[in-house]
């Protein structure tokens, strides 16, 4: 199984073939959200099912102090549920899957909470809503290819 290290390097070595991969397909805002997911996959891995501090977690503490300890809660619960290499956090698409349906669960209750407390939330749902899907499609794709990045060198 290959370290946290690895799995980084590997996605830091997919990201560019990647954005130009989707680029050629979709243009170059598909091509930079396909890089942007994939890059994004440094911090939200599959082995964020790990219930002690991962790798990710600690560079999201080392480049966001405050936001890291908020990153580490708000992923313990995923961790408690789901088993390190489980297919639901492991296994290609679905993890990838599992993961932003987790995310997209707790943004919408943020964006509530914003909405009762401020009035914005509802606002700044309305902005997330008007991304073209082709280019959440690319993000999540970018994600995708990260996460079987992680997946492969697991197997090895």
């Amino acid at each position: 199984m290959a370290s946290g290290r690895t799995h980084g390097t590997v996605t830091l070595a997919l990201t560019i073939p990647t954005g130009f991969a989707i680029y050629s397909i979709g243009g170059a805002e598909a091509g930079l959200a396909a890089a942007t997911g994939c890059l994004v996959g440094l911090f939200i891995d599959p082995d964020l099912d790990i219930s002690n501090r991962t790798r990710s977690e600690a560079r999201v503490l080392r480049m966001f102090p405050a936001l890291g300890w908020l990153w580490m809660v708000l992923w313990w619960p995923y961790a408690k549920a789901i088993p390190h290499r489980h297919p639901l956090s492991h296994w290609p698409i679905i993890g990838t899957a599992g993961r932003l349906l987790y995310l997209s669960v707790i943004l919408f209750l943020a964006l509530m909470g914003l909405e009762v407390a401020f009035g914005i939330g509802a606002q700044i749902l309305e902005a997330l809503l008007t991304v073209p899907y082709e280019i959440w499609a690319s993000f999540a794709f970018g994600l995708a290819v990260s996460d079987v990045g992680h997946w492969l060198f697991d197997q090895f």
